[in-house]
């Protein structure tokens, strides 16, 4: 049993890292102007893709499928229960107001995906006001997911730069120095994890805020909770993203 709970978490933690890809490239597709930037997000879809297509029969063997479940929902109940979600997700200066005209009819969807969509256009609404931010260091071992993300943090109007691995940000890291946030990724090689980074960093004096992401963020939530620290499941949103950043940096 040991040796199949490794092997379906193993399986899953690199299915998310191209699930994280293919999802956030698509998003980034929708922005990209630049033909050059195009082409270099379709090469990395691709190339998940391929990835993908190896751990396919391995995944199945050992998933669930999750189907949506529509119902007849009240919109205006639905979104006053979501305030303190929302009050969370967008900065403290944003204020939420309805206006929903009387005899609104229901509509039918997943009550979870429906209000994942509406916390989604509302973080996406705020992307537009916080340009010009101070600069964010994600520390990603996979190729295409490092340019994934930091496509996605220019794209919300940081500065990137870029580690593959947290043994080389202990080297590279002095008293982070212009680092304004960190996101790393929690399994990396070298033999220093994302929670040991936080540790070596936070014993060094170092308190630069600190967000970690993972393929297997149920087998190291208690980890990233024990230090305080925000997690990003893969695959995550550029939304996520955003919102994860807009928290660190209050």
């Amino acid at each position: 049993m040991e040796a199949i709970g490794q092997l379906t978490g193993g399986v899953a933690h690199d299915f998310n890292n191209l699930l994280t890809v293919i999802s956030g490239g698509l998003q980034m597709l929708e922005r990209s102007r630049d033909p050059a930037h195009t082409q270099r997000l379709m090469d990395g879809m691709r190339q998940a893709v391929e990835r993908g297509a190896g751990l396919t029969r391995q995944l199945l063997a050992f998933s669930r499928r999750q189907s949506l479940r529509p119902e007849p929902i009240a919109l205006a109940p639905m979104v006053e229960k979501m305030r303190d979600l929302l009050d969370h997700s967008l900065r403290g200066d944003i204020r939420v107001e309805t206006d929903f005209p009387s005899g609104l009819w229901p509509v039918e969807a997943d009550p979870g995906k429906l209000q994942l969509a509406l916390l989604n256009l509302c973080v996406n609404a705020r992307l537009h006001e916080q340009r010009g931010s101070g600069r964010v260091l994600p520390i990603e071992d996979d190729a295409q997911v490092a340019m994934l993300v930091s496509d996605m943090i220019r794209e919300l109007g940081y500065e990137v730069d870029h580690l593959a691995d947290a043994a080389t940000a202990l080297e590279r890291i002095g008293a982070a120095e212009g680092v304004d946030v960190i996101l790393s990724d929690v399994m990396m090689p070298g033999g220093v994890s994302g929670i040991d980074l936080v540790n070596a960093l936070r014993g060094r004096g170092i308190e630069v805020p600190f967000m970690l992401a993972s393929g297997r963020a149920d087998a190291v939530a208690d980890d990233a909770a024990s230090v305080g620290v925000e997690l990003l499941a893969k695959p995550f949103t550029i939304a996520d993203v955003a919102g994860a950043l807009a928290r660190a940096l209050r």
